[in-house]
């Protein structure tokens, strides 16, 4: 439901695979990563957030982001998008506890198996 929600928003989705097609690998390294934190700090909420998205809302942000924090040669470059959705992710929690986010993934009483994804 969400991903179908986000999808209706003109975001690209990449869909969540059902048996019997197998996902991909890094939809599996993210569901092994998204367990072992939940079992690590279970006293920690944890969301689902889509950088894409997330950055659409920015005409709303008030946090700066010093650009000495992207120096470095072209190793770091490569790492760029990463450490920016990273931030998107964490505004997108910071938005989330405030009340402030926009979820997708709810329609009426139902709401999306795999849990909402916020923005």
């Amino acid at each position: 439901l969400a991903e179908r929600q986000i999808n209706q928003a003109g975001f690209k989705v990449q869909w969540t695979r059902r048996r019997p097609m197998e996902p991909d690998e890094w939809m599996l390294n993210g569901e092994k990563l998204w367990k072992n934190l939940e079992k690590l700090s279970p006293q920690v909420q944890m969301i689902e957030t889509f950088p894409t998205i997330v950055s659409g809302e920015l005409g709303d942000c008030e946090l700066v982001l010093p650009l000495k924090l992207l120096k470095g040669g072209q190793v770091e470059r490569a790492g760029y998008k990463d450490f920016i959705d990273s931030c998107l992710c964490a505004w997108a929690g910071m938005r989330y506890l405030r009340g402030e986010a926009r979820g997708f993934g709810q329609d009426g009483d139902e709401v999306d198996e795999l849990g909402m994804i916020w923005c």
